[in-house]
């Protein structure tokens, strides 16, 4: 339970003392483990709302807000069409365009990233800034079939009219205000969405759900009066929600919905791993070692387009423990040879999370493991990372290893 929903709490129940949960709609939004399994075909069941979340700062965790919004947003109403969120990642400019030419896409877009002066700070491959302006964004959005489009900021009224000019956007919102009446404001925009209201009837119920005090921060415009979104068929519908972090299968990996910080760590990792086949990560017990590895998943696990495995090492810990989750990671038979895994990973790309590594008090186990990892190609896509709060004999010592130090 995130610390942000005890204030939406709090927020709800001053302003909606009769507030009850909707206890006749048992579908709760399903966290897809795989972004590869969703299919545009598939996607045109729901009501589609793509999620492009650039260079999140210290202490703001905007995609698990969003996604928290969204899976509140559908259990509000029974019988509601189903909503699906994706995650753009990486969420570059390439990447928003790759999204847009699918057919069919998304009919909401939903930005969240620095904006000054009109130009949105997106990201590039490597994590950094990278500016987008209005007439990018709108050049971007000139042939997607995005209707809606959700800005968590400030953009200016004319770049709101530049954005519908040419667009196949029929509406464009600013959405300011504090972090709680953001997300009470996006709970109740898609859920009335979702129940096939018109962007401006959502718009108004929402506003009415945040109070007075906020709607300042808020602004919309249109085309026209009456902007409706498309919806498949009765027939068609989908009826469990989904929630898509866009990114490859996972095992075990744990998250962090409080981690903040560490920005600048999170980049050199990038870039360590970038060139070289293992990094260890260094720092005392409690400094965050275990959670920095986690958020650098949730940001840039897009990298490892084959998987991520994540492995709580312990004394029992075996190599051949470690060789198994690979192989049901790769859907490879428990049998395969190590050293078909071995050719296999050097054609992959994978990252394989050894945490707590100083645990490992087998030696013979380590040598094994250590062996293996110095056998990756470092110029392949497979990459080690472990996190220690001391140096690793054998594994430290593998050729090509970086390492980063927390204090």
């Amino acid at each position: 339970v995130y610390p942000i929903n005890l204030q939406k709490l709090i927020a709800v129940l001053h302003r909606e003392p009769g507030l009850s949960i909707n206890a006749e709609r048992p579908e709760e939004s399903v966290a897809v483990d795989d972004t590869r399994k969703l299919s545009p075909a598939l996607l045109q069941n729901y009501l589609h709302i793509a999620g492009l979340i650039a260079k999140q700062s210290a202490g703001h965790p905007d995609w698990r807000r969003l996604a928290g919004s969204i899976s509140t947003a559908s259990q509000l109403h029974a019988g509601a069409q189903a909503l699906a969120l994706t995650r753009l990642n990486p969420p570059t400019v390439s990447r928003l365009a790759a999204f847009l030419a699918m057919r069919p896409s998304a009919q909401i877009l939903h930005v969240i990233c620095r904006i000054e002066k009109d130009v949105f700070f997106v990201e590039d491959e490597q994590g950094q800034d990278t500016e987008l302006s209005i007439e990018d964004l709108e050049r971007t959005l000139r042939n997607g079939s995005v209707k809606a489009l959700v800005i968590q900021g400030h953009v200016s009224m004319v770049g709101m009219q530049k954005l519908l000019e040419h667009s196949s956007v029929q509406a464009v919102l600013n959405i300011g205000a504090s972090e709680v009446a953001q997300q009470l404001f996006a709970e109740h925009f898609y859920s009335t969405l979702a129940i096939g209201k018109t962007v401006q009837e959502a718009y108004q119920t929402a506003l009415d759900r945040i109070g007075p005090d906020d709607t300042h921060d808020f602004q919309l415009v249109a085309k026209h009066d009456a902007v409706l979104l498309d919806y498949p068929s009765i027939e068609k519908r989908a009826v469990q929600p989904i929630i898509d972090p866009g990114l490859p299968p996972l095992r075990n990996v744990p998250i962090n919905p409080d981690f903040v910080g560490q920005g600048q760590s999170l980049l050199e990792m990038g870039e360590k791993l970038n060139d070289s086949r293992q990094l260890m990560i260094y720092g005392l017990s409690g400094i965050g070692k275990s959670w920095l590895a986690s958020e650098y998943i949730s940001r840039y696990g897009w990298r490892y387009s084959d998987g991520i495995v994540w492995v709580q090492v312990s004394e029992q810990t075996r190599a051949e423990d470690i060789f198994n989750q690979l192989r049901l990671l790769l859907e490879l038979p428990l049998s395969t040879p190590l050293s078909d895994l071995e050719n296999i990973l050097r054609q992959r790309r994978v990252l394989i999370v050894l945490d707590q590594a100083n645990t490992w008090g087998n030696g013979p186990e380590l040598t094994e493991l250590a062996q293996f990892v110095s056998r990756l190609d470092p110029l392949g896509g497979t990459r080690v990372m472990l996190t220690s709060w001391e140096s690793i004999s054998g594994l430290s010592d593998v050729s090509g290893a970086r390492d980063l130090t927390l204090v």
